[in-house]
């Protein structure tokens, strides 16, 4: 069970709010600021050779790599072979409802 000593009223399933809590949000949230900012701010010069060098670069790379394409071919085929889908016709009629609906509430 949680102990609610430091604020009885506080509602049951919660824990107390402490300083080291809020301290560690607040670290958190500056790292991944800073870290942002690093990743938006960050240039190479444009003579200078990315390829490897840079730790940044190379997270940035690893990240979004692409999957390959294992079945293309064969399911375009598998598409070509289908015949073409009917066209749908809409009924031209309106819709009638089962069950109507009241009026307004005369005031």
């Amino acid at each position: 069970m949680i102990s609610r000593r430091h604020n009885p009223k506080a509602p049951r399933g919660r824990l107390p709010a402490s300083p080291l809590r809020a301290v560690v949000a607040a670290v958190c949230i500056f790292l991944i600021l800073l870290v942002g900012a690093a990743h938006l701010l960050h240039v190479h010069p444009a003579d200078a050779p990315t390829e490897g060098n840079c730790s940044l670069c190379l997270v940035a790379h690893l990240a979004a790599s692409p999957a390959p394409v294992v079945a293309g071919p064969a399911i375009d085929a598998v598409l070509r072979a289908m015949p073409p889908p009917e066209p749908v016709l809409a009924a031209a009629d309106s819709t009638v409802l089962a069950f109507h609906i009241r009026p307004p509430p005369v005031l």
